[in-house]
């Protein structure tokens, strides 16, 4: 598989249009599992192969860009404000506060950034306003 997942990486990882190109779904569970540990790594996870959306994690890089068709791009950025940091405090998606606990196919091939804060002790992001 292009781009293998490199979790010892300490620098920026730019991901090939071949890798962002594999989150196209097809269904077939060979496809799908091999690349499941990577997704969790960059601070999204498949909820199931069939509902497009993604449960948002903690991610493991502090930058991640993803090259997408069309000449996109979808960058993740983390926030930590500690080195125990590992829950999630806040998430803005292009800008705008994000409280929603997943994300879309869509939303992620669109392009553009989501940057993920944070922090050591656990907090009410996803529950607000619930």
């Amino acid at each position: 598989m292009p781009n293998s997942c490199n979790l010892h990486q300490q620098r920026p990882i730019l991901v090939g249009n071949a890798f962002a190109q594999s989150l196209i779904l097809k269904g077939q569970q060979g496809d799908w599992l091999p690349i499941s540990p990577c997704f969790a790594s960059m601070g999204f996870y498949p909820v199931n192969p069939v509902s497009n959306e993604y449960q948002l994690t903690s991610p493991l890089f502090d930058q991640l860009i993803m090259r997408l068709k069309g000449d996109k791009i979808f960058e993740i950025l983390t926030h930590k404000d500690s080195p125990d940091a590992i829950y999630i405090g806040k998430v803005f998606l292009n800008g705008k506060l994000y409280d929603n606990k997943t994300i879309t196919y869509d939303q992620i091939m669109a392009g553009g950034n989501l940057e993920i804060w944070l922090q050591a002790e656990p907090g009410n992001w996803g529950n607000m306003g619930r």
